[in-house]
């Protein structure tokens, strides 16, 4: 067969598998799931082969350009289920050359978009940033406000992602006045959904469930099934931080049946995560390691490290409420492994701050306070407010011992930055912590004036379970100065 004969062959392979690709896409996206899957399977690597050859001849034949420049489009949501995000990456950056190529500037501007979502999957924030911004620029350059509405919708999360809740409110409501005015409820749902995702944040729940509650209802009227099942294990996610854990069971058992109806392995493993989140607050510490010994398997299989590195650290966070420190510290330093690979600093952050605790109930006490520094400083870094209130809230426990008036110090400067932010529930959770140092102190006005507070805001937020231990220590404290006035305890 001569080269021109092989060029025609390879063309139209590339040609039949793409119409392939997005029939398998329209039929998953219509319901027909495990066929879609099943089919996308089979179809794999003569898809892939297609996708490598166009991407071979884009400077030299504008047919296989088209073709590159289409295949990721009409593979999207199947390609995002079924291939990591950096071989997605690897597809994209061929489609947005090839959009060039083609002077086809929407093109360009989807492929940015995608290429931004992939990076934020990755955890590469600053990536992420850049394409989003180069997308958006093009958008408003073409009037596209379909692109302009999602683009702005991830940039939000961005900047949700590093606690700056202000920024995030105020890009999720441009995106859902844009929604609204060009009837994208796709998109709406989403505004709505990530709006109550800052409230939960910040302490504000009965917000929270009033937005998630709006979202699951056009999730539900659009027949949005990825959708719905975000929208319940949101709800779940309320309802768990009210310690309402019955009803959250029952929510995110609803987000695992529709996960594993779409064939959506991601989302059942982060189903399976909730779950597993929920038993452990019940104290039902082996059911937890069951769910979340299932999320890393799923997250393993996927080589969804970022997922992977989160499920060892929450394994090692059962263990140490079972006092198995050493095996809560052998699943941490796994985690921290991978979340230093991918560039996930956000994780590393949490890792650190979890092997400190791991390292302070095994007395190796100047182990922990070098993580909960190295934990402070990459929340500084990052810039992640939210995180630096957390990291000084434990650091100034693991003071307390040792030097109350870094404890002290430690906590006020976590409470001033909770309150900056709009974080009403580390606010109230730290003020007890302040209680607590002044009752070791023996300064019990003091302590019952904070704990007093801290009950206060926790009966407000419906936060039943910190109440309860708040008032138990509050009724210490008046006891301790000789009053008779009780707390309230369930």
């Amino acid at each position: 067969m001569n080269l021109i004969a092989l060029h025609e062959d390879e063309r139209r392979h590339a040609e039949v598998f793409l119409r392939i690709l997005r029939k398998l896409n329209e039929n998953y996206k219509h319901g027909q799931t495990s066929d879609a899957l099943d089919k996308f399977e089979l179809k794999w690597h003569q898809i892939e082969h297609g996708q490598t050859w166009c991407a071979k001849h884009i400077q030299d034949d504008p047919f296989a350009a088209e073709l590159c420049n289409n295949y990721p489009q009409f593979g999207s949501p199947l390609l995002d289920l079924q291939i990591h995000p950096r071989q997605r990456i690897k597809w994209t950056q061929d489609a947005l050359v090839a959009s060039q190529k083609l002077k086809q500037r929407n093109a360009e501007g989807l492929h940015l978009a995608s290429l931004a979502r992939a990076y934020r999957e990755l955890g590469d924030n600053e990536t992420s940033k850049t394409y989003y911004e180069r997308a958006l620029s093009i958008f408003q350059e073409l009037d596209d406000t379909i692109g302009e509405c999602k683009t702005l919708i991830g940039l939000g999360a961005i900047n949700y992602g590093k606690a700056q809740y202000t920024e995030a409110e105020e890009k999720y409501k441009q995106a859902l006045s844009i929604a609204r005015a060009i009837d994208d409820e796709l998109s709406e749902s989403n505004c709505l959904s990530n709006l109550g995702s800052i409230y939960l944040q910040i302490g504000e729940f009965d917000k929270a469930e009033h937005f998630y509650k709006e979202a699951l209802i056009l999730s539900q009227k659009i027949q949005d099934k990825q959708g719905e099942g975000d929208r319940l294990g949101n709800l779940g996610a309320v309802y768990r931080v009210r310690g309402q854990y019955e009803l959250a069971l029952t929510y995110f058992e609803r987000a695992l049946e529709i996960a594993s109806e779409i064939g959506d392995k991601k989302r059942q493993g982060t189903a399976l995560g909730n779950l597993g989140n929920t038993y452990a607050n019940t104290e039902q510490y082996e059911k937890a390691l069951e769910y979340f010994m299932r999320s890393l398997v799923i997250a393993q299989e996927l080589m969804d490290t970022r997922n992977e590195s989160a499920w060892l650290g929450n394994i090692g966070t059962v263990y140490i409420e079972l006092h198995q420190f050493e095996t809560a510290v052998s699943y941490f330093d796994k985690a921290l492994r991978l979340t230093r690979e991918i560039g996930n600093k956000a994780g590393e952050c949490n890792v650190l701050g979890n092997l400190a605790s791991a390292y302070r109930h095994l007395r190796r006490f100047d182990e922990a306070m070098e993580y909960f520094s190295m934990a402070l400083e990459i929340a500084q870094e990052t810039k992640d407010r939210r995180r630096q209130s957390y990291v000084l809230g434990n650091l100034g426990n693991a003071y307390i011992a040792s030097s109350i008036d870094k404890a002290l110090e430690c906590f006020n400067e976590s409470i001033s930055i909770a309150r900056a932010i709009g974080d009403k529930r580390n606010e109230s959770e730290q003020l007890a912590n302040l209680g607590n140092a002044y009752t070791y102190l023996g300064e019990y006005e003091q302590a019952v004036e904070y704990l007093q507070e801290a009950g206060n805001n926790f009966k407000d937020l419906g936060l039943k379970q910190l109440l309860n231990e708040t008032n138990r220590r509050l009724l210490a404290a008046k006891i301790s100065l000789g009053s008779s006035e009780n707390p309230e305890i369930e």
